[in-house]
């Protein structure tokens, strides 16, 4: 029998714009193993945060600048 391959490690995801497809998008994302969301990137850091509870994305960082987020999770 072969080895398999080892598991690869999750794409790390920051999502930018948390609107109601970006709702949509994650009610199937968010089922993925293949993902992993880092951070949530919203012009009104609240939305993001709603999200953030909503799916349960408990370390995921939340706030209004793209760079910023991007920096942060490095």
């Amino acid at each position: 029998m072969p080895n398999s391959p080892a598991p690869s490690p999750p794409f790390r995801v920051v999502l930018t714009g948390c609107g109601s497809i970006a709702r949509a998008w994650l009610t199937h994302a968010t089922d993925r193993p293949d993902l992993e969301f880092v951070g949530l990137v919203d012009i009104i850091p609240e939305n993001a945060a709603k999200v953030k509870e909503a799916f349960g994305l408990s370390s995921a960082r939340v706030g209004p600048d793209l760079g910023t987020l991007l920096a942060e999770t490095d």
